[in-house]
């Protein structure tokens, strides 16, 4: 649960920082354009980790490697909302 609580509030602190605030119904709602490539290891997943023999744990992982993590895992393989209430990712480009 505490890599579930880290990597919630990595995510809430890049969109508070770089993220575009809306207002939904007297609601905050913050989004933010997100590019990356799935082959240059900018994003990585649990699984491609464990083959490489690295940790996994979001606990132990600099910022570097938590955001490359979250970006793979998360939101690459769809799990960003199966993790997180209310937080949830939208594909708008394909290369």
């Amino acid at each position: 649960m505490k890599g579930t609580i880290r990597i919630a509030e990595a995510l809430k602190n890049y969109l508070l920082e770089n993220g575009t605030v809306s207002y939904l119904h007297e609601h905050e709602i913050y989004s933010c354009l997100m590019q990356f490539n799935d082959d240059d290891e900018s994003a990585v997943s649990k699984e491609m980790l464990e083959m490489n023999g690295d940790n996994t744990d979001p606990l132990k992982m600099n910022e570097a490697d938590l955001f490359a993590y979250i970006k793979g895992e998360l939101i690459l393989n769809r799990n960003i909302s199966d993790l997180l209430n209310g937080f949830g990712a939208t594909q708008v480009e394909q290369y």
